[in-house]
């Protein structure tokens, strides 16, 4: 094969077309039994990406290119300084340390690059002492396995701030006896690195640049260099991307780095020198059955053919994107969030690949929700098919379904009708695993669907819209329609006992008579499919909260028994959480005991002092300067454990996110994250989780 491709020319201007080809533009998409799209139909554009250019302009060569630079998102945020007393950053080699010949500068020890962040407490980081009480290596494995592709928000929002929190980096823990020098020589793992990386894989660009701009110096580490090139490759940012690729082939570059230089070889035009990058290639014996059928296509040739791209990762995607090759159905067995977000945005890849590529890739986190609007309204469907949306939607399930149903809902104009068909589209997606997203995407034509008589109904389904897209305002509006109703119509009244559950877990719509009671609510469930299931996990929730759940209300569901079908939690995992979480506890109870006694003597020695008969007023047992300094002044005010405590949390859950967890997996994670302090982010915890399962 490589010979044949040394015989055929290149011409400059068809490889630097490839160059400029749009990563982010969104074509109309034809379902396969669809009509095809208006000619002069706009093309939607997602978030941040460029218009489409008049001419195509060629690549320098990659030789050519600036050196690399860390990635900078479009408003990079202020790398985290830490606390005074740990130093600051040195300039990098070559770079003066004074402004003017004659001025003294000083410099101050070198920031450790493992404390590196852009988040602070005020922006929601999570302490510099996140990782107090943790083993590094133990820390170390949990980032290097964080369910990056939980389609959880509450997960992923609990990831990113860990990951992007500037910290000081846990402790190496001290050799056992017998190990011997070895262990003290072993280099331990980068954390830095490790953090982004998992901010790539989780699809987070503008994560990964904040980051990698806030490490103090020059980036000189291989990993995290190929991070920013994949990155580079999935924005579609090729010509940075080649740039950090010359650079490292100039340093001996492995495997990856020829591979991306052939790439950008080609797309700078030079053809020849590709072809002898291939040739290297071919005779060091580098499988990679992919990148050589994309070779061959950007070279000119029609043999090859892309049949698997299960592994692919910015590199590959960024030559199959130039290349114009259809990716075949197995590309969406990927389950990394930014690979997943690239294939939704190529517009080469065939309407069901891309659907289901963005669904997966929004409720990761990786998609904007309008993009992901923007893909159902691109396709186009039968006339037929759109006349009868509901039934037809039964009969195909899937993206393509809820595309389907978003195109009918948009054209109705009468509420109800349209009410209709949304409910159908999350009913669909409950059924799926997709109700998340399905009520983002959702969520603007609910808003604007006026609560009414008529549509008594559908208030159930769109509080919980409303909950699942934290717009409580509009979740208020139903579920006073729904009360008002019940005061004269018992169906309301059933309606109403069936959003106790959500009462119970938001803490009060704010509401008078509102349905708390738990044994009604189980007795207008009892007989439907599931009940015993889910109200074992609204039990679990509620007690993970702190809530009351009395013993009759877990008997009610009479003798269950069985096991469940989910995968457990590996018991090394499970018993360690339950001990930290323990020890954090206790911890808690000492300081607050600790502090109880040191207002009690502060208390008792105001009343010493006060002249007799003179009874001791408020205003002074509040003035400082008179009560003592604390006894716990030198002590954190944030708990251990901290980061430790959440890896836990996150691992347990897992890859398949609040919505496949188990019950008594859900109440843990909640009672874990209540005791380092994260009370907001159990609840909402638990309010996901509930709303994932119907309740």
């Amino acid at each position: 094969m490589t010979g044949s491709r040394a015989k055929r020319p290149v011409t400059v201007s068809r490889l630097a077309a490839f160059a400029v080809a749009p990563l982010l533009l969104i074509a109309p998409l034809s379902h396969p039994q669809a009509q095809a799209p208006a000619a002069d139909a706009p093309a939607a554009l997602l978030p941040g990406a460029q218009p489409p250019v008049a001419e195509p302009v060629a690549l320098q060569p990659p030789a050519a290119l600036a050196p690399p630079q860390a990635l900078k998102p479009h408003a990079p945020a202020a790398p985290v300084q830490p606390p005074a007393g740990l130093g600051a950053a040195r300039p990098a080699p070559g770079v003066p340390s004074g402004g003017e010949p004659g001025v003294q500068v000083d410099t101050l020890d070198k920031v450790d690059p493992e404390t590196a962040g852009v988040i602070g407490p005020d922006e929601g980081g999570l302490g510099f002492d996140l990782w107090q009480g943790a083993d590094r290596a133990y820390v170390a494995a949990l980032i290097t396995n964080l369910p990056v592709r939980a389609p959880s928000p509450v997960m992923r929002a609990l990831m990113r701030r860990l990951l992007l929190t500037a910290a000081q980096p846990p402790a190496l823990a001290k050799p056992a006896e017998g190990d011997g020098a070895d262990a003290v020589k072993t280099k331990p793992v980068s954390l830095i690195t490790l953090r982004v990386q998992q901010l790539a894989a989780m699809g987070d660009v503008a994560g990964v640049g904040d980051l990698l701009a806030a490490i103090p110096g020059s980036i000189t580490d291989p990993a995290l260099l190929q991070v920013e090139a994949n990155a580079r490759f999935l924005a579609n940012d090729n010509a940075r991307a080649c740039g950090i690729t010359a650079h490292q082939i100039q340093a001996g570059g492995g495997a990856y780095w020829q591979k991306a230089m052939i790439f950008c070889q080609i797309l700078a035009g030079e053809p020849e020198k590709a072809e002898i990058g291939i040739s290297m290639l071919n005779e060091l014996g580098a499988r990679d059955p992919a990148f050589y059928a994309l070779s061959d296509r950007l070279l000119g040739g029609t043999t090859g053919e892309l049949t698997s791209v299960t592994e692919a990762d910015g590199l590959l995607l960024a030559m199959a994107r130039a290349a114009k090759t259809p990716l075949p159905a197995d590309a969406t067995r990927s389950d990394r969030p930014g690979v997943l977000r690239a294939i939704a945005v190529n517009p080469n890849v065939g309407p069901d690949i891309r659907l289901e590529a963005a669904e997966r890739a929004e409720a990761a986190g990786a998609l904007d929700t309008e993009a992901l609007r923007q893909l159902y309204s691109s396709v186009t469907f039968d006339p037929g098919d759109l006349k009868r949306s509901l039934s037809r939607a039964d009969e195909i399930g899937g993206p393509v379904a809820r595309a389907l149903l978003y195109h009918s809902a948009l054209s109705q104009t009468v509420p109800t009708a349209q009410a209709e068909i949304i409910d159908k589209a999350l009913k669909i997606a409950v059924g799926e695993g997709r109700y998340g997203a399905a009520a983002r995407v959702f969520h603007p034509l609910v808003s604007k669907i006026p609560p009414s008589a008529d549509l008594l109904w559908f208030a159930p389904d769109a509080v919980r819209l409303m909950l699942s897209t934290d717009d409580p305002t509009g979740a208020e509006a139903w579920f006073k329609l729904l009360q008002a109703s019940a005061l004269f119509q018992d169906d309301s009244r059933d309606l109403l006992v069936r959003m106790t559950p959500l009462v119970r877990l938001v803490g009060t719509m704010g509401l008078e008579n509102e349905p708390r009671d738990l044994s009604v609510w189980w007795r207008s469930i009892a007989g439907e499919k599931d009940a015993a299931r889910r109200a074992a996990l609204l039990y679990a929730l509620l007690d993970g909260l702190g809530e009351d759940v009395p013993l009759d209300a877990w008997q009610a569901m009479g003798p269950v028994i069985g096991h469940a079908t989910a995968e457990t939690v590996h018991p090394a995992l499970w018993f360690r959480l339950l001990s930290v979480t323990d020890k954090v506890a206790a911890w808690t109870a000492e300081r607050e005991a600790r502090e109880t006694a040191a207002e009690s003597s502060a208390a008792l020695d105001v009343a010493q002092v006060a002249p007799m008969g003179e009874p001791v007023r408020e205003a002074q047992l509040g003035t400082t300067d008179v009560l003592p300094a604390p006894a716990v002044a030198d002590e954190t005010v944030l708990p251990p454990h901290r980061g430790e405590v959440i890896l836990m949390v996150l691992a347990a859950i897992g890859d398949g996110g609040t919505a496949r967890a188990q019950a008594q997996v859900l109440r843990q994670a909640v009672i874990s994250l209540r005791a380092i302090g994260l009370d907001q982010e159990a609840h909402d915890l638990a309010l996901e989780a509930a709303l994932a399962a119907g309740l």
